[in-house]
């Protein structure tokens, strides 16, 4: 199970680290606040492959990563 993911660089967000906790989690927030880039985060972190244009304006390149927890 994913306890955490952290992301930096990607889109808006310019580093980020966000607990997941419990079976269900929800993203809201105003427009163009993240929540796009918190789902392509998870979606490169479960292999897809990354768009150059998603990288922070500025930035090199982007970094994702996440904590697993076994049951």
């Amino acid at each position: 199970m994913l306890v955490e993911l952290g992301v930096r660089d990607l889109g808006v967000i310019a580093e980020a680290r966000i607990p997941l906790a419990g079976a269900m989690t929800a993203l809201t927030g105003e427009t163009g606040a993240g929540k796009t880039m918190v789902t392509e985060a998870l979606r490169l972190l479960s292999g897809a492959k990354a768009e150059p244009a998603r990288v922070r304006q500025g930035a090199s390149g982007s970094r994702r990563g996440g904590a697993l927890r076994a049951r």
